[in-house]
């Protein structure tokens, strides 16, 4: 399976009202293995099947929704190109 790397303090201000340790306690609930855990970053193995968790925003719109510091649809604006043949 594959493994991100978090550095926890760019992980903390992404998620916005959590500490580091809460943040620690919450990552098995996201389904989230945590196969190394250092002072400054934490290496956790995610599922293939969820591809938004491949990067540090995605885990922490995850963690946002769990801890409900944001509830609800990410709202995603989509422009669509205009195609001349």
């Amino acid at each position: 399976m594959p493994v991100v790397t978090l550095y926890l303090d760019r992980l903390q201000r992404l998620v916005g009202k959590a500490n580091k340790s809460k943040i620690l306690d919450v990552l098995p609930f996201l389904g989230l293995d945590i196969e190394e855990e250092q002072k400054d970053f934490v290496r956790v193995e995610y599922s293939p099947n969820r591809p938004d968790y491949a990067t540090d925003v995605g885990i922490a719109s995850g963690l946002q929704g769990l801890l409900g510091i944001k509830k609800g649809q990410v709202k995603v604006s989509v422009k669509k190109e205009k195609r001349n043949f």
